[in-house]
């Protein structure tokens, strides 16, 4: 990645504003320090034999801070209409409250439709225990969504709510069985549910029943079908937990008929739903393999597209010649060939144009490089800047009187000139190489948004199988994806990160390279904060736990990326981005450097005049090569010839000593050292249970407290 800003700066903001600033705005939103929990939620239904249900909801809350009320959200939507709505505040057991309604429970007031205006702790001075249909507790204005609200006294440490209400169409009857498919936990609460126990009564009957459970994942379940009772048990519930059950219509006889079958239907639909789990959720080898080729072959279409649109306009390489040998000189001059080079190898950090500008700079007369003690060198003898402008600028600001600079004097000012005159300079060699093609880097372009999309994609469907769709639900997994990309980007302009891309890519580095080196840096990151969030709860929203990560959806992006990444090196590999005649620039450079990778092994005849070796020296370095230079010329004529021969070319310091590279990268390294002056309640991606929805009514239902 190119050097542009101040690697500081870019990893204080992004990172530090990742990090910190979304838990600022969670505290903000409860700047006044409050915070509930619900220890427990007790669900008691007993399905009647005309399809209704007399449904009993008991919250246990914990509070932290004053509060004045609390309230549930049930979604009548598919259930019928509700009736009979009572609350209770008494601690005491489900049955024993039903035992005796009229003692316990009291009647909740109907404010109506209108009466909607005023904030909820408005209405607690006229009515402790009261309703509001219609409400938009989901952030929809919806139909079928009431609100029942209750005070509790804000000293309250400690609550127990009861809620009671009946919903006339529970079970649905047909004409081959009976059903309830049922959201019994909507999505809804503002907090997780620590614990959940399900009780599901039904009429007495014999026959054929069947059940399934989606969404959160329960730990315990009991399904008595003699008694056709279910029981469920569940933790740390932050998702829809669904009920579907299949029963003998006679247990319902009472209810409306509806003139269809259902039976084949639901089960076409569950075993479709299973399959799609087989795929989404479990961690199976070929699981993975089909959804990352699920995700890629989409991108195929596009490769077709382009091998047939674009592929004409290019050069297709031909590696048998650019693995030849040429024994002459590289027609351009070096430092031309060192920012070819370079671009061929994708390698940025500037040291091979810069090793190659003192070695020519050696040679031609203008620098002396020495080294005294442990101190490096450079002094300026002749010439002008437009022999090397970033050599001059080093010698004259920065040296003495006699232009002679040591390395240990190359130091940024507090504006960092040294810095950005560098960066300057390194940008200009880089367009010396660099030959976009349009064909190519569209396809790497394309290649690097398609993996974007494919993110989002993944972490939408793997947040779709516990929630319906909605804006709000893009909304939070763009920002997700965007957070784990930010945050891997703050990472990757950090110099450690940025030498592990370098060798982890090597000169196959494109855009889709880094795209897909961030993001693995963010899911890291992402995953470590994860595990710091048990010292520090305050980040736990921008962790991701291992079960997420490696839930095939997820992982499947990996080698999504992974097939882009190879598809585009596979490109690369095949076709050149010069033209013909600087497609043979490339090569007459590639054989010059097989060559002097080669020269200890070559006949002494071939190998150039003692008076060239200077210039050789050069070029080598130009290509990468001056260690096998030196040792090549060293295995076939001697170190004692060669290192006179050289001291002499290239005024008394070469490659024999001390590798040229190290002095450049010395520079390179002085010149980057850069002069700086001077509440917990949100959740966190969680593993999934039993995948899928069938459709199930009342996901909107929830509560919270106010």
């Amino acid at each position: 990645m190119k050097l542009t800003k101040n690697k500081t700066s870019i990893i204080l903001v992004i990172v530090l504003t990742a990090l910190f600033g979304l838990s600022f705005l969670n505290r903000a939103a409860a700047s006044d320090k409050r915070d509930y929990q619900i220890k427990q939620n007790d669900i008691y239904v007993k399905v009647n034999r005309d399809g209704s249900a007399d449904v009993t909801q008991q919250v246990h809350y914990q509070f932290n801070g004053e509060y004045q009320g609390v309230f549930i959200v049930q979604d009548t939507k598919g259930l019928g209409k509700i009736s009979r709505i009572q609350i209770a505040n008494e601690n005491l057991p489900i049955q024993q409250l039903l035992q005796d309604q009229k003692e316990y429970f009291s009647r909740a007031a109907n404010l109506g439709p209108d009466d909607q205006t005023l904030p909820l702790n408005s209405y607690l001075k006229y009515d402790d225990y009261f309703y509001q249909p219609n409400t938009d507790a989901d952030g929809e204005n919806t139909k079928g969504d009431y609100r029942i609200v209750t005070s509790v006294p804000t000293d309250a440490k400690k609550q127990v709510i009861t809620y009671h209400y009946r919903l006339s169409a529970v079970a649905k009857r047909y004409l081959d069985t009976g059903e309830i498919n049922w959201k019994i936990v909507g999505r809804s609460w503002q907090r997780q549910l620590q614990k959940v126990n399900i009780t599901i009564e039904m009429p007495a009957t014999k026959g054929q029943q069947a059940l399934w459970v989606h969404g959160a994942k329960y730990e315990h379940k009991v399904w008595q079908k003699h008694t056709a009772t279910v029981k469920l048990t569940a933790e740390n519930v932050d998702q829809y937990l669904e009920i579907h059950l299949l029963f003998p219509k006679n247990a319902i006889a009472k209810a409306p008929l509806h003139a269809s079958n259902r039976v084949a239907i639901v089960q076409r639909q569950e075993r479709r739903i299973d399959l799609i789990a087989q795929f989404l959720i479990m961690r199976r080898p070929i699981n993975y393999l089909i959804i990352a080729l699920g995700l890629i072959i989409p991108f195929g279409i596009y490769g077709l597209y382009w091998l047939v649109c674009d592929r004409r306009n290019l050069l297709k390489r031909d590696h048998t010649s650019e693995h030849l040998h040429r024994f002459e000189l590289p027609s351009l001059p070096p430092m031309q060939v060192a920012s070819i080079y370079q671009a061929n190898i994708k390698e940025e950090t500037g040291m091979i144009p810069l090793a190659t500008d003192l070695a020519a700079l050696q040679l031609a007369g203008n620098i002396e490089v020495k080294q005294i003690k442990r101190d490096k060198i450079i002094k300026w003898v002749k010439g002008t800047a437009d022999d090397s402008p970033f050599i001059y600028f080093l010698t004259h600001d920065y040296g003495d009187k006699n232009n002679q600079v040591s390395l240990a004097k190359l130091k940024n000012d507090d504006g960092n000139i040294l810095y950005h005159r560098w960066l300057n300079t390194k940008e200009k060699w880089q367009t010396f190489g660099e030959r976009p093609n349009s064909a190519k880097t569209a396809f790497d372009k394309f290649s690097c948004i398609y993996l974007l999309a494919a993110v989002v994609v993944a972490f939408l469907c793997a947040r779709l199988v516990t929630n319906g769709f909605s804006i709000a639900l893009l909304i939070r997994t763009i920002t997700r994806v965007g957070v784990i990309l930010l945050i891997g980007l703050g990472l990757s302009v950090w110099r450690p990160f940025e030498k592990i891309e370098q060798r982890i890519f090597g000169k196959y580095n494109f855009k889709i390279s880094h795209c897909l080196y961030i993001y693995g840096l963010g899911i890291i990151a992402c995953l470590l904060i994860f595990v710091l969030s048990y010292v520090a709860p305050e980040i736990k929203i921008l962790g991701l736990s291992f079960k997420t990560i490696s839930q095939p959806l997820i992982a499947g992006t990996f080698l999504c990326g992974l097939g882009l990444q190879a598809l585009n090196m596979l490109i690369d590999y095949r076709y050149t981005s010069y033209s013909k005649k600087e497609y043979q620039d490339l090569v007459d450079i590639l054989q010059f450097k097989q060559m002097i990778h080669d020269i200890g092994r070559f006949d002494k005849k071939q190998l150039p005049a003692q008076i060239l070796w200077g210039e050789y020296y050069v070029y080598a370095t130009a290509v990468g090569e001056t260690s096998e230079f030196i040792n090549g010329l060293n295995k076939q004529f001697g170190a004692k010839l060669v290192k006179e021969n050289l001291d002499q070319q290239l005024q008394g310091f070469s490659a024999n000593d001390w590798l040229i590279q190290n002095f450049a990268n010395g520079i390179i390294l002085n010149s980057e050292n850069l002069t700086t002056s001077s509440d917990t309640g949100s959740s966190t991606d969680s593993s999934f249970g039993n995948w899928g929805s069938s459709g199930g009514a009342g996901g909107d239902s929830g509560g919270g407290a106010f």
